[in-house]
């Protein structure tokens, strides 16, 4: 009995450590899966499939990695992105091969459940079994280090038959224009070597955000002939913040949203138009001198000979 009473006395201590240790291990865990209306489709089906992160509790600023997929039963179509939590993409998700790259950052951190990340629509190619997994994930934890946070991946086993009950999914219309944004002008040591630089982001919540294009102009008028495709940040040209700035985000659907920015280093309205000032206070006076000699001093002197 002693021996018994001995052994209960380690094994339930050593129980409770190693459940206590499986608790924290899982919640340090965030969950990256894989959403789709139906396991089932049917062959020459379009359908859309949401990447999904769940935190559980944890506080990320950062996450990248590579969705993969079979290209012999499924088809890429196209990504959507547009209700992304993402605030920032290093990487906007874009197609390679038989994967998609993706890398972006949330300033701030962000803590939730079920966080959508993006959209991905395929058609089924042929019968048979299609699994969508991720690799090389990494997510970081909104600390002072940046630490690294394990992460679970739930794959995707799809069934592609002859025919399926299941709606096909339809690529929605999209008329909207981006959201409205404000670019900034910064300068940081770290960043092109201290030169000014241009940052900016805007949201599209129908097709998502395909791309930015930059323009600097001199004058207050935009000239279509010298559009720039740009990321963020962007190195300006005009180091001395004299031209009209001018960003276009265009989403995949090509509905456009233009933010400008004024002149950084414009002269004021004084130092430009100094001189033509001055020289029209010379003209005025100079007029008043004539006309005071007319009216007042030269009928005097005509009285007095």
């Amino acid at each position: 009995m002693k021996i018994r009473n001995y052994k209960l006395k380690i094994v339930i201590p050593a129980f409770v450590i190693f459940f206590l240790l499986s608790v924290v291990s899982s919640s340090d865990a965030a969950e990256l899966f894989f959403d789709a209306k139906a396991q089932e489709v049917g062959i020459g089906q379009q359908f859309q499939v949401d990447l999904m992160l769940d935190t559980e509790g944890e506080s990320i600023n950062a996450i990248e990695g590579e969705i993969v997929f079979p290209t012999s039963t499924l088809e890429f179509q196209e990504i959507r992105d547009g209700a992304s939590f993402i605030s920032f993409w290093v990487k906007r998700p874009f197609f390679n091969g038989n994967s998609v790259i993706f890398s972006g950052i949330l300033p701030g951190g962000h803590e939730g459940t079920q966080g959508y990340l993006f959209s991905l629509v395929f058609r089924a190619r042929e019968v048979g079994e299609a699994t969508i997994d991720a690799e090389n994930m990494r997510v970081l934890r909104n600390d002072p280090t940046g630490s690294p946070a394990s992460v679970r991946i739930s794959s995707l086993k799809l069934q592609i038959k002859e025919q399926s009950s299941v709606q096909e999914f339809i690529i929605p219309e999209d008329r909207e224009s981006p959201e409205f944004f404000t670019p900034q002008i910064a300068k940081d040591p770290n960043v092109f070597d201290g030169k000014w630089f241009l940052v900016f982001a805007t949201q599209d919540k129908g097709s998502g955000i395909d791309h930015y294009e930059v323009q600097e102009n001199k004058k207050q008028k935009i000239e279509n002939r010298n559009w720039e495709i740009a990321d963020s940040p962007y190195l300006l040209k005009d180091q001395e913040l004299k031209s009209y700035i001018y960003v276009k985000a265009i989403d995949k659907k090509g509905n456009e949203r233009i933010a400008m920015l004024p002149a950084g280093n414009q002269p004021s309205f004084k130092d430009r138009y100094l001189l033509q000032i001055i020289f029209g206070i010379i003209i005025i006076a100079g007029v008043a001198v004539v006309f005071l000699l007319w009216r007042i001093v030269w009928p005097r002197l005509s009285l007095k000979k």
